[in-house]
């Protein structure tokens, strides 16, 4: 493998990574805890779909919130488990044992962000989608909307200017 030359060191986490890391696992526990709570109040059909208005425009099963607590958890621990291994990430200059430390822990802070964005993005579906189900909201409020979009551009946007910046150091 291209990465199998580069340095394996271990990284010591900031007071503030774990803090990113156990909100991210206490808002996966706190929207379990959520749907465990409201799930027998719910209707045999849920949204799970909605238009760019954020109105709802599909429905599946009540089954199906576990579908998408499923695939935000495997998410979750996938990034969570891959950031244990920064030497196998793509980085845009050559990893020596003199910069490994620092292009890693850069590495690696953002992929624990990018991991708390998705949890926030899944823990306020699937809270909304409860709300919608439970008649306490009729789409997807105005601000869920933008917090989600927000996240989404934040996420896209560390990677990007983290690749630019170090691209400028290379020069």
């Amino acid at each position: 493998m291209f990465y199998e030359d580069r340095p394996k060191i271990k990284l010591k986490k900031t007071t503030g990574d774990n803090i990113v890391e156990y909100t991210s696992l206490g808002l996966l526990v706190f929207s379990i805890i959520y749907t465990l709570y409201f799930y027998k109040s719910l209707p045999e059909q849920i949204p799970m779909h909605f238009n760019t208005s954020g109105e709802v425009n599909g429905f599946g099963s009540k089954d199906s919130i576990w579908a998408l607590h499923a695939i935000g958890i495997a998410t979750a621990i996938g990034l969570y488990f891959l950031n244990k291994s920064p030497h196998i990430f793509n980085y845009p200059q050559k990893i020596t044992i003199d910069n490994a430390k620092k292009y890693y822990t850069d590495a690696t802070r953002i992929l624990r962000y990018t991991n708390l964005g998705i949890v926030i993005i899944f823990t306020l579906l699937e809270y909304q989608i409860i709300n919608i189900a439970l008649k306490k909201s009729s789409s997807l409020s105005g601000i869920t909307q933008y917090i989600v979009l927000a996240i989404i551009a934040t996420i896209t946007l560390f990677p990007i200017v983290y690749v630019f910046k170090n691209l400028k150091k290379k020069k």
